[in-house]
């Protein structure tokens, strides 16, 4: 079976490719209306479209962007715990606030 494409998704519903990009890997950009996101969401489970697992190295920058983002991560135990957990061969590619 083929695998649908955000492309074809797209042109089904009459939206911008990076429009549906943008709501089906979450990322942030322009704020889209709640029927838009669930219009994109219900055709792609309808038309099969199969959602990639994200990568070690995107799931280990998504953990860190919350820990270094957390208001109390030098006090709270869940952090200061993440963080003496990680070693990294390279810098996280998150912004440190």
């Amino acid at each position: 079976m083929r695998s649908v494409t955000q492309c074809e998704i797209a042109r089904k519903i009459n939206l911008d490719v990076s429009t549906v990009s943008k709501i089906l890997n979450g990322l942030k950009g322009p704020v889209f209306r709640k029927e838009t996101i669930r219009l994109v969401h219900e055709t792609a489970r309808e038309m099969g479209y199969r959602f990639r697992r994200p990568t070690k190295r995107a799931l280990i920058d998504m953990i860190l962007k919350l820990v270094f983002d957390h208001p109390d991560r030098e006090t709270s135990p869940l952090c200061r715990e993440a963080l003496s957990l990680v070693t990294l061969a390279e810098p996280p590619k998150v912004s440190l606030k």
